[in-house]
């Protein structure tokens, strides 16, 4: 694998801080196709996504980015995972992070019942060898759950949970950067700035792109976003998917 340098400059006030990324040509010329969808909503859009995994070609990793289910039907992922099983070889690792709809007392449970099925990383991190490839996965902390209200936290609460949020993000990417030859992002909610729309400069919100000060991750997926304009961007070389059906009809397809 080799290394090379790229240069970024950002300015604070008069001042330029100049950013030095490495950025990893990856030599291997292995293809890895990795099939992705989030939100579900199941059985609101279920249909959509079995008529999609029907045509769907086997992939070599398949990535779930959350509400794979509605409002807490954990029931409703037995339907999820007989389709998957039906559809995909045992061989292809299904990684999941959990959506703001797969509610906080039931994800206990949803994990240990899809375990045979599904690896969901809450605030984790894993490496697995994908067609000769060795592709890491972080996803950081669950969502608070569609119920929760966020006036129920102080503001020093909120600032505080989002330093620990940054640090651990930060850290995970990099400590995976460091054993994969690819890193992926898996998040549920769109790492994009809320300010962000069509015809304005899309930035990363700040919380994400302080934690990419150090690492950057080779490649984002996301969900949570119905509607949108484009279901992939692009931010100073990094590729983004948001890969929620609703916006996409389909299960989307990356080629790495």
């Amino acid at each position: 694998m080799e290394l090379k340098l790229s240069l970024k400059s950002h300015s604070i006030g008069s001042r330029f801080i100049y950013l030095i990324f490495p950025r990893r040509i990856v030599t291997e010329v292995n293809t890895v196709r990795i099939a992705a969808v989030s939100d579900v909503h199941s059985p609101r859009y279920f249909a959509e996504f079995e008529r999609s995994l029907s045509l769907l070609d086997t992939p070599d990793l398949f990535l779930l980015a959350g509400d794979m289910v509605n409002r807490g039907l954990i029931q409703e992922y037995d339907r999820v995972v007989n389709a998957l099983e039906a559809k995909l070889e045992r061989t292809v690792p299904i990684v999941s992070c959990l959506g703001n709809e797969e509610y906080n007392e039931d994800r206990m449970e949803l994990v240990e019942q899809t375990r045979h099925m599904i690896r969901f990383l809450e605030d984790d991190a894993i490496v697995l060898e994908v067609a000769g490839r060795e592709i890491g996965i972080v996803s950081g902390p669950a969502p608070l759950d569609r119920r929760s209200k966020t006036t129920e936290l102080g503001g020093r609460s909120i600032r505080q949970r989002f330093e620990q949020r940054i640090n651990r993000l930060s850290s995970l990417i990099e400590e995976t950067a460091e054993k994969a030859s690819y890193t992926i992002l898996l998040m549920h909610y769109s790492p994009l700035a809320e300010t962000s729309s069509a015809g304005d400069e899309l930035l990363f919100s700040w919380w994400i792109a302080e934690a990419m000060m150090t690492t950057r991750p080779d490649l984002i997926v996301h969900g949570h976003t119905h509607s949108a304009t484009h279901s992939r961007i692009e931010i100073e070389g990094t590729p983004i998917y948001n890969v929620a059906i609703p916006a996409t009809g389909v299960i989307t397809r990356i080629h790495l």
